[in-house]
């Protein structure tokens, strides 16, 4: 073997190292885009469009890979929320249509313990709000789905702090006071 010869053959071990770091390097690529495909995919399954009635669900997590809500769409403005804590137990399900409270099927502190919400039946009844470690922080009345008269609010320990009017789920003007407004 010559010194060509061995400069070719140097040269054709090169080319097929090239050539199968160019393999590597594209087998990786397309194992990347595989995947990106498939979360691509199974993102876009989770709302499935049936003329304007959107069907499927949403998840929402809390920045720590717990599940925060998980919403589920039941036809045009129906849908169900499930709310959870960040220890994973469910804090509360509901019934929404449109923007309308409608039902409240179960609400749990952060143990998993029943806590009494109310009587919310068909967007209308008395309704008790619980924050996020399980304590109660307001309560009032429900018509039509939304807030109406005096709510009155409680801090962490249960104590009264505060009340507020609400007319169709809005704090209206009432004329002569400012709410809020320091």
């Amino acid at each position: 073997m010559g010194f060509r010869d061995l400069y070719l053959f140097k040269k054709m071990e090169s080319n097929n190292f090239a050539l199968d770091n160019l393999k590597m390097n594209l087998y990786k690529t397309s194992l990347c885009l595989i995947l990106f495909i498939s979360i691509l995919v199974s993102c876009n399954q989770r709302e499935k469009k049936e003329g304007d009635i959107s069907l499927g669900y949403w998840m929402l997590d809390n920045g720590d890979s717990t599940v925060q809500n998980i919403i589920r769409y039941l036809g045009a403005e129906e849908y169900t929320n499930e709310s959870y804590y960040k220890n994973g137990q469910l804090r509360a399900r509901t019934l929404y249509t449109g923007e309308s409270l409608m039902e409240i099927y179960c609400v749990y502190d952060t143990l998993g313990n029943k806590l009494d919400f109310g009587d919310l039946k068909n967007g209308t009844g008395n309704v008790k709000v619980f924050g996020f470690e399980g304590e109660l922080t307001c309560k009032g009345n429900y018509i039509n789905g939304f807030r109406e008269g005096w709510w009155k609010e409680y801090d962490f320990r249960g104590d009264f702090t505060d009340s507020i009017f609400y007319k169709q789920g809005e704090l209206p003007d009432l004329e002569g006071m400012k709410l809020n407004n320091y």
